[in-house]
């Protein structure tokens, strides 16, 4: 009997009606629209040549990371290495312009002395501390979203080492002026260097301004 009272009781439990319990509202997931991809600009394989680069917009597979710039006609592809390219405005003339790109892998801090830069900061101390080199002016630098450290560098006495990408130094010769961008990226530090006539350096900007302000990093 005890069996069958538990019985019963269990079947008028079930037939009680009860309400269900409130469903927990789900949140729909927010929709948000993704911004464009960043472009990477298209660009003709900058190689070294005698000729005359054609007007256009240049960039070197092997250089990491990618780098681009654009040229009007005038400038000639003096060298290009996986580390160091170098693009020259009126070649063998006294008043010549000179523009490069590095991934270098040491700052003199004095002659035959190398350090190996780990930052945009730690290579211009570097700098700094080379009794050889005058700092003319420092400043920051904005270059295709990067910000970095610009130093314009002049030599106090003979030909100064300022830093070493392969296959060797990059020096600055008494009479010349140095404008030297460096900035921190994912792949290492990225110098960017005008070179020319100290006495002529206004006309040495305003020829490598265009090329400055086209260039990009990273795209």
């Amino acid at each position: 009997m005890a069996v069958a009272s538990l019985a019963c009781l269990a079947g008028c439990q079930d037939s009680v009606a009860t309400s269900p319990p409130p469903a927990t509202p789900t949140l729909a997931p927010v929709a948000t629209q993704a911004g464009p991809p960043p472009t990477s600009p298209v660009a003709a394989t900058f190689n070294a040549s005698e000729e005359p680069l054609a007007a256009g917009r240049y960039t070197r597979g092997a250089f990491v990371p990618r780098v681009t710039f654009e040229v009007d006609e005038g400038w000639l592809a003096v060298e290009a290495g996986p580390r160091f390219w170098k693009l020259q405005r009126e070649s063998d003339a006294p008043d010549a312009v000179a523009l490069m790109f590095a991934r270098p892998d040491g700052m003199y801090r004095d002659h035959g002395q190398l350090m190996g830069p780990s930052t945009a900061q730690a290579a211009a101390d570097t700098l700094g501390a080379n009794a050889a080199i005058e700092i003319v002016s420092s400043d920051g630098s904005r270059m295709s979203g990067l910000i970095g450290l610009l130093l314009e560098l002049e030599t106090a006495a003979a030909e100064a080492q300022v830093l070493h990408v392969p296959p060797g130094a990059l020096t600055l010769p008494p009479g010349d002026r140095m404008w030297l961008a460096l900035f921190d990226t994912p792949e290492g530090l990225v110098a960017i260097i005008v070179q020319g006539s100290a006495a002529g350096w206004d006309a040495v900007l305003v020829a490598a301004e265009p090329v400055l302000e086209s260039v990009t990093i990273g795209l």
